[in-house]
């Protein structure tokens, strides 16, 4: 149940840890055992805790959802699946179950040319878990074995078989099919292997085949596992050791082939499409293909995924560049008094990025101020500031930088779209860059709040109230810029967009079809572009009441380090009630078991010595 809970909060978690890079914590070396029989070179590697239980802050957790129905269900549901398997948990792997059990990526896998009975190499991916009693260990093994055996029951189409070898002293089993090798005839058959199961080293070993498991063995017994890896330690030894959950990525080596597995994949796409198309439209009245047409949709289905392929190896590169300045990636999930905590730290070497790339990098290393939420409303659901400098936009707008973002397009198209905001910019008489995006400096924000009384001219009603605001050195010229922008975008619309000032408020309201889309102005010396009317004057109002001042906001952001580069916070609280409320639902459900995270926070710190550090925080309680 407690594993299963640890899971559900990863998952939940999940989108929310993308927001976030890490703090410094004092740690001891991440020596996992299933660590140290993986190979040194493994791209992904994800471990959990299979002792929960015994981790400082863990009752946090386990008393938030003890009594919860899902718990209990969840608990049976586990059962379930170990009686239809033949075992007893308290008898079969509780004795023996260790502290780790984890999952590696070695490689992708990929064609293999060199094999021609089966061309496609599947990923070599390894599943380990820890046995603290080996002897324990191989009686539920032996078991398990007899189990798989029982239930096989060979067919006319394939054969399973469980075998035996030997491989430098450790014994492993293996199975392999035989099946025929296409459908019906099944004269000729094919051979291949399914599985390959190993204890090594006091860790018991899955593979999809005896060639990965050699290679995990030979890592084992040569001392080349991944915990010898510079990055892995470099990463691993900067975060908590006492961890529910730990997840590292060699990214250097990652990326690089998952793009060649994308470019593989759209050429075989593009191929099997091509044919198909060609044949469909190219048949007469009488259902025959015309040789003429074939041949020309074929050559015009060759020209497009030719520049199809130019144009993602183009944006591939791009992000090969990219990656060779960071090496490891590694987080961490951990219990504290308030609930759960995950940290991640990332290898930058910022001097191997390309010149245009470090600039747009370096523009972006200010420190947020986190002034804005003090003039955001106390009910605010969420909210998240970054730090703005204007040198940004020098690099935005440098006509390397645009060629590199825009390189996607084919060529006429990338100089068609430079051509036209060139020229939107001499309509509307003002520069995107100097007159506009370079008023602002300081700090950004994006806001939800509660949804409030609706005014009359906003037209209809949104569950929510959005906003965006920005610090500005002249908010008034940078409102009235905007003004004479969304004037331009009429024009170019035939006023399908329109742009109006709003009766008795200093606002300008955007307009689609005659409804209202947004509502802008200058509140508090910032620029703010928000829902409506009733957005801007609650934010205009904030300081009776502000977001800064909130008790839960206080809490889930003081556990954040100071010098931070973004802020990330939302109020749980208030959508548990509003997700049934605008669904018109009598009750939710799932509510019922996310109720008991509170809030998140999360915000990353400026780099330093090499490293990218963050932290999240989600409060759980009762």
């Amino acid at each position: 149940m407690l594993l299963g809970i640890v899971v559900a909060v990863l998952v939940v978690a999940g989108v929310a840890f993308a927001a976030a890079a890490i703090i410094n914590r004092a740690a001891q070396g991440q020596g996992e055992a299933t660590a140290r029989v993986i190979p040194a070179n493994t791209m992904l590697y994800f471990s959990l805790n299979t002792h929960t239980d015994q981790l400082p802050n863990f009752n946090v957790i386990a008393d938030a959802w003890k009594d919860s129905k899902e718990a209990k269900q969840l608990t049976a549901a586990l059962e379930l699946a170990l009686n239809q398997a033949n075992l007893n948990w308290d008898e079969d792997i509780a004795p023996w179950l260790g502290d780790r059990a984890a999952l590696g990526l070695i490689d992708l896998g990929g064609v293999d040319a060199n094999n021609a009975a089966t061309p496609y190499r599947s990923p070599a991916v390894v599943l380990m878990v820890q046995t603290r009693d080996r002897a324990a260990s191989d009686k539920f093994l032996t078991k398990l074995r007899g189990t798989v055996e029982k239930d096989i029951k060979p067919t006319g189409y394939y054969t399973a078989t469980i075998s035996d070898d030997t491989y430098r002293g450790i014994p492993l089993v293996y199975m392999t099919t035989e099946s025929a090798a296409s459908w019906p005839d099944t004269s000729q058959t094919r051979t291949q292997e399914n599985m390959a199961l190993a204890t090594v080293n006091d860790v018991i070993v899955l593979t999809v085949n005896r060639t990965d498991l050699q290679k995990v063995i030979d890592a084992a017994l040569d001392g080349k596992s991944l915990v010898t890896s510079q990055n892995y330690q470099t990463v691993m030894n900067a975060l908590p050791d006492q961890n529910a959950g730990a997840l590292y990525m060699d990214y250097s080596r990652f990326l690089p082939a998952y793009f060649d597995m994308m470019l593989g994949v759209q050429e075989s796409v593009g191929n099997v499409y091509s044919n198909i198309y060609g044949n469909v439209t190219c048949r007469n009245d009488q259902g025959t293909p015309d040789a003429q047409c074939l041949q020309q949709q074929q050559d015009e289905a060759n020209r497009k995924r030719e520049e199809a392929r130019r144009q993602l190896e183009a944006q591939m590169q791009q992000m090969r560049d990219m990656a060779q300045a960071i090496g490891g990636v590694g987080a961490v999930m951990t219990y504290e008094p308030t609930g759960i905590r995950f940290d991640m730290v990332a290898q930058q070497d910022v001097s191997k990025l390309p010149e245009t790339w470090r600039k747009f990098y370096e523009a972006q290393q200010t420190p947020t101020p986190n002034r804005v939420f003090s003039s955001l409303p106390a009910d605010t659901i969420m909210a998240g500031s970054v730090g703005l400098n204007n040198q940004l936009w020098d690099v935005v707008f440098d006509p390397e930088f645009q060629k590199l973002m825009l390189s996607g397009l084919p060529t006429a198209e990338r100089e068609q779209a430079l051509t036209q905001l060139d020229q939107f910019q001499k309509m509307i008489g003002v520069n995107l860059k100097t007159d506009f995006l370079q008023l602002f400096n300081g700090e950004a924000a994006f806001a939800i709040l509660p949804q409030a009384e609706q005014r009359s001219e906003t037209g209809y009603s949104l569950p929510f109230q959005f906003a965006a605001l920005a610090d500005a050195t002249d908010a008034s010229k940078a409102a009235g810029n905007l003004d004479k922008i969304v004037q331009g975008v009429s024009t170019l619309t035939q006023n399908k967009v329109k742009w109006q000032s709003l009766s008795g408020l200093p606002y300008s309201v955007i307009l689609e079809d005659g409804k209202p889309m947004l509502t802008y102005g200058v509140v508090d010396g910032r620029l703010v572009v928000g829902t409506n009317s009733n957005t801007l004057l609650a934010i205009d109002n904030a300081a009776q009441s502000p977001l800064a001042n909130n008790d839960t906001f206080k809490q889930a952001t003081g556990l954040l380090p100071g010098n931070r580069l973004g802020t990330f916070f939302i109020d749980f609280q208030p959508l548990w009630k509003l997700i049934p409320a605008s669904a018109d639902l009598s009750s939710c459900q799932p509510c019922n078991y996310l109720q008991k995270f509170k809030w998140l926070s999360a915000g990353t710190e400026v780099p330093a010595n090499g490293l990218t550090r963050g932290s999240l925080h989600i409060g759980v309680g009762q």
